[in-house]
């Protein structure tokens, strides 16, 4: 379960060159890849066509890797790579892209729907039975 990272775009990251077992979490907090920098992972090599955030190079590097590969998540604000043979859910985005801001607000937002439309129900439920 061992993958190699390199290329100019590490120290950004806070990642070392070399081999990685299993993971490895960047020390820099937000990175942003300058652009026109490189970072190769797993013999794969990413060239950021512009500035690039955090929570875009974790949605491009998953976009490339598949099953059975590398995949990359926003842990607490650093880059987190890890490689893994789970292959559940690959094809789903929001599972690709891990926990990152835009997955936990998805979820936190369907959440607070679905508990509005629950309580509008009820509250509705109640007035019929009340009124019956």
């Amino acid at each position: 379960m061992s993958f190699e990272v390199g290329g100019n775009a590490l120290d950004k990251a806070g990642l070392k060159a070399g081999p990685v077992l299993n993971s490895s979490i960047g020390t820099v907090p937000n990175p942003v890849f300058d652009k026109d920098s490189e970072l190769t992972i797993a013999n794969r090599k990413f060239i950021f066509t512009e500035n690039t955030n955090l929570d875009s190079a974790v949605s491009m590097i998953n976009a490339d890797f598949k099953k059975h590969r590398v995949h990359a998540v926003n842990q607490n604000n650093q880059l987190r790579l890890f490689k893994s043979s789970d292959d559940r859910n690959l094809d789903d985005e929001i599972y690709r892209e891990g926990f990152e801001k835009r997955s936990r607000d998805y979820k936190i937002r369907s959440a607070l729907i679905g508990g509005f439309i629950g309580y509008i129900i009820g509250g509705v439920t109640l007035i019929v039975i009340n009124n019956n």
